[in-house]
């Protein structure tokens, strides 16, 4: 994990006048502000890089806000970014921000996401993939809408409806479908494979199973 310049403000508790680090961990958690221009997490096992833009991270007690400005997903073939991310979910007191699993667990429950573009890149070439991603997820139950182009595919509106699973325990979470609209010509396998597949490349920490899609995390 390689972090560039971050500005953090906590709001201090009310009548906390000695260094309890207890004490003010928690006031950290649950009323933050974070920018941190550039995050680059690195996995060397299978050689990616993960370079994330947060413009803003703010908690309050039961909400977790981000603006994201760019992710870039670069692998040993191809880069894919993200553009313009905005997430807003529900979230425990006292639960890390900085803990996957603990965002995820409130997102599953009550969450909002915006994306506003998603790009592949690869050598000499560059294909948008996705715009206008919004999801919106309530107990479990997550609805999307996007817009997506393929090469040689006229752009076309996409809708998906499906439970999320989230195992904590086994790092993973599950998209069980329960059903999609798009052009009639694509099989909904098929075609989420291919998102997939332009999107992240590598299928090692995917699983595909009937109608469920199983992300390893």
């Amino acid at each position: 994990l390689n972090l560039g310049t971050a500005k953090m403000i906590c709001t201090k508790e009310r009548g906390l006048y000695e260094f309890d680090i207890g004490r003010l961990k928690n006031s950290c958690l649950n009323e933050l502000s974070l920018e941190a221009p550039i995050i680059e997490v690195i996995n060397k096992v299978n050689e990616t890089t993960y370079k994330i833009n947060l413009e803003d991270l703010k908690t309050i007690e039961s909400r977790i806000n981000a603006e994201i400005s760019k992710v870039d997903l670069v692998d040993s073939h191809k880069k894919t970014s993200i553009k313009n991310i905005s997430i807003n979910c529900m979230r425990n007191k006292d639960s890390e921000f900085y803990n996957l699993h603990k965002v995820i667990e409130g997102c599953v429950e009550d969450g909002e996401i915006q994306i506003d573009e998603v790009l592949s890149l690869g050598s000499g070439y560059e294909n948008q993939i996705a715009q206008s991603v919004r999801a919106h997820i309530l107990d479990n139950k997550l609805t999307l809408h996007a817009i997506l182009d393929f090469p040689f595919v006229p752009k076309f509106k996409f809708k998906l409806e499906a439970y999320l699973v989230h195992d904590p325990i086994n790092k993973t979470l599950g998209i069980d479908i329960i059903r999609y609209k798009a052009l009639k010509v694509f099989k909904w396998r098929w075609l989420l494979l291919k998102i997939l597949n332009f999107a992240i490349g590598s299928k090692d920490n995917i699983d595909v199973n009937n109608t469920q899609i199983i992300f390893k995390l």
